[in-house]
């Protein structure tokens, strides 16, 4: 199977590993993301193996080890068992794997804040001893964050919308700004989230609204659902604002194209047009 620069995406389907006869597999230089499924593991014949090119995160199964021909190099990742997230000789199985790929996410997520010196999350402790983070003992996955008054800069990671058995989330009191990322919607486990104290703006979107144990008043914004929208075409006018730093013209009803005006906005280090503008995502 050899399906080499097909800009796939997606993550890479498990299914694959039923394909008993399967003695090639190319998915190299694609945009896959995720972990590299340990059914991969169950394709004793597989002599070829190239996955590197992509997105993937978390580990290699140790069953892949012994394909002779791989580019395991290119990927840059290590076997699951010698994963500092994962303690050793652990069995590598899907919690192990949902583990390994937690840990990968809260790396990404950490490498987009400043103000992390309090925090000890590396690739070589293990994750069970970061700050802030709690594993659940039935999941083994991360259950809390809690880094509320840890003195954070910076946008609320969107990688942190991928932990699908967090139930806990502090960021309260910080110095977080921009808006609260949608990708939080899809922690459908959530039933603690504090943002309060910190210089966030826009809206709160609506989904978030039914977390039981929540700061949401203490933030002073409206649901997005109740949020004022705009409409029409974005003023070309805006671009004359020579001392303006930040726009932000999420969740509207805009229309037309963005007006090369606004190139000019020199000082401008923040914007968001989230919502289509134009049938086109322009964020």
């Amino acid at each position: 199977m050899w399906l080499h620069g097909n800009q796939l995406t997606g993550e890479i389907p498990k299914e694959l590993g039923n394909l008993a006869n399967l003695q090639s597999l190319d998915l190299s230089d694609n945009r896959l993301t995720g972990v590299i499924p340990k059914e991969l593991g169950n394709l004793s014949n597989l002599q070829k193996l190239f996955l590197g090119g992509n997105l993937l995160t978390g580990c290699v199964p140790d069953g892949l080890r012994d394909v002779p021909n791989n580019d395991f190099v290119k990927l840059g990742l290590p076997f699951c068992s010698e994963h500092p997230c994962v303690s050793g000789g652990a069995v590598v199985d899907a919690t192990t794997l949902g583990l390994v790929s937690d840990c990968g996410m809260l790396l990404a997520a950490r490498d987009t804040l400043a103000g992390t010196a309090a925090l000890n999350w590396s690739a070589d402790t293990p994750i069970a001893d970061w700050t802030g983070v709690a594993l659940g003992e039935a999941s083994g996955r991360v259950t809390e964050i809690l880094l509320g008054g840890m003195g954070l800069n910076g946008n609320i990671p969107k990688q942190l919308g991928s932990l699908t058995n967090l139930q806990s989330l502090d960021l309260s009191d910080n110095r977080l700004t921009g808006s609260i990322a949608a990708e939080l919607l899809d922690l459908s486990n959530l039933q603690e989230l504090y943002l309060g104290g910190n210089l966030l703006t826009g809206c709160v979107p609506d989904g978030l609204r039914d977390v039981p144990n929540n700061d949401i008043a203490r933030l002073g914004l409206p649901f997005c659902s109740e949020h004022p929208c705009l409409t029409g075409e974005i003023p070309p006018e805006l671009g004359g604002l020579s001392n303006l730093t930040g726009l932000w013209l999420c969740v509207n009803q805009l229309t037309g194209e963005i007006p090369p005006e606004l190139g000019g906005l020199s000082n401008l280090t923040g914007w968001s047009l989230t919502q289509p503008v134009d049938g086109r995502d322009s964020a």
